[in-house]
C-alpha cells in the first residue's frame, strides 16, 4: 500500500504541475493577443495620421500652385559683350 499512495502523490504532483503550466500558457497567450491588438491599433492610428498629413500637404501644394502665375518670365537686360582687346592695357 505504501507504494500506491506514493505513486498517487507523485501523480497528483505531476498533474498539479501540468495544470499550473496550462494556466500560465493561457495567460501568456492572452497577454500576447492583447499586445498584438494594441500594436495593430497603434499602427492604424499612425497610418491615419500620416495619410491625413500627406493629404494636407498635397492640398497646400495644390493651392500654392494655383496662386502662382503660370510661366511668368522675368524681364532681363541683355549683357553687353566687350570686344576683345578693347579696354585692356
Amino acid at each position: 500500500m505504501a507504494t500506491t499512495s506514493k505513486d498517487r502523490a507523485t501523480a497528483e504532483t505531476r498533474f498539479a504541475k501540468a495544470q499550473k503550466q496550462a494556466r500560465e500558457g493561457e495567460k501568456a497567450r492572452s497577454e500576447y493577443a492583447a499586445k498584438s491588438a494594441q500594436d495593430t491599433e497603434k499602427t492604424a492610428k499612425l497610418k491615419a495620421l500620416r495619410m491625413a498629413k500627406e493629404a494636407e500637404e498635397r492640398d497646400a501644394a495644390a493651392a500654392k500652385a494655383k496662386l502662382k502665375p503660370k510661366s511668368a518670365k522675368k524681364a532681363t537686360t541683355p549683357v553687353k559683350k566687350m570686344a576683345k582687346g578693347v579696354g585692356s592695357s
